[in-house]
């Protein structure tokens, strides 16, 4: 039996979407359950999914009301709905994404390579329907970003997870004393994550048509540099060797200045290479989920992180608190 855990605060623009896909999963409904954690929402999303969900059998809303050890946010409204969950593995999405109908299969397929897999991530990108520049450029990272962490595991180099598109074992999640036992972390998924390696369970990233999951884009370019400030805050918490080339490639501009500076050719060449690098990756991942239609942006979208990704490191400098569904730490 799987357990599906969807954690919602002031969603009311997102969960029928998300809801409408979860309910057209192709799975047997008698192996499954959909637990619905209300995180205090002060807009008309619990309306809404109760309404939705009074004739489905497999659903069940929860409301969150209080915390639970060090759990906070979305992690604790997870760490309370695995206790309520009878199923031997967790399937953890997001509100504002959708999933497709064989998720529920795909993401259960992951633990079957090796029984002592007790993480499985699936692969999320971004909604580019509105056919905006900025929705594709995001789409892109997206994939760049999420490619790397898949090679990183086919290295058997542990990363970190996305908390849209995961799965847990439900043995390897209460090993580790589930989230409510774990320091907390904005970044939820790196704190499962961690705790779940380091209790010597394995991981697997999965890079399939079959578990992708489609998420809105940020409303506005302030959302997403607050988004990619909380990413940010994750990802200088993985391990020293990780860190390290993850800071140069992301201030790549300012190595790439001086040495323009000093020499344009091989300032130039620098750059030609790196852009060498991400056009693999995202060639081969694109592909790989279905994506190829994105490719053609790839020069568009090196210019654009080569600016964007030193923003983002000046903004995660600035005294501003990260925010989040309205709540800020």
């Amino acid at each position: 039996m799987i357990s599906i855990l969807l954690a919602v605060r002031n969603e009311e623009k997102n969960i029928l979407r998300c809801l409408d896909a979860l309910a057209k999963l192709d799975f047997p409904i008698n192996e499954m359950e959909i637990l619905i954690g209300n995180d205090q929402s002060d807009d008309r999303s619990k309306e809404l999914i109760l309404n939705f969900i009074k004739d489905k059998l497999c659903f069940q809303l929860i409301d969150i009301q209080e915390n639970i050890g060090t759990a906070k946010g979305k992690g604790n409204v997870i760490a309370h709905l695995a206790h309520h969950a009878k199923g031997d593995y967790f399937l953890i999405t997001d509100a504002d994404v959708a999933v497709p109908t064989t998720w529920a299969k795909g993401m259960k397929a992951g633990f079957e390579k090796d029984k002592k897999i007790g993480i499985v991530t699936g692969f999320t990108i971004v909604s580019t329907s509105h056919k905006k520049i900025i929705d594709i450029l995001d789409c892109i990272d997206w994939v760049n970003n999420i490619g790397l962490m898949n090679i990183a595991s086919m290295l058997k180099i542990p990363t970190n997870s996305m908390g849209n598109n995961m799965a847990v074992s439900k043995a390897a999640y209460f090993e580790t004393g589930g989230l409510e036992a774990q320091p907390f972390m904005i970044t939820e998924d790196l704190a499962m994550f961690k705790a779940i390696v380091k209790n010597k369970w394995q991981f697997a990233h999965l890079h399939s048509p079959d578990i992708v999951g489609v998420t809105h884009p940020q409303e506005t370019f302030y959302d997403l540099l607050q988004q990619r400030k909380r990413w940010l805050n994750g990802a200088l918490k993985i391990p020293i060797y990780l860190t390290i080339p993850l800071l140069i490639n992301g201030l790549f501009l300012f190595f790439l200045i001086p040495l323009l500076m000093l020499n344009w050719q091989i300032g130039l060449f620098a750059w030609v290479l790196r852009f060498a690098f991400h056009a693999a990756n995202l060639t081969y991942f694109a592909l790989k989920i279905g994506k190829a239609g994105i490719l053609k942006y790839l020069p568009l979208y090196e210019l654009f992180i080569t600016f964007f990704n030193p923003l983002v490191f000046i903004f995660y400098l600035l005294p501003i608190r990260m925010a989040w569904k309205k709540r800020f730490y």
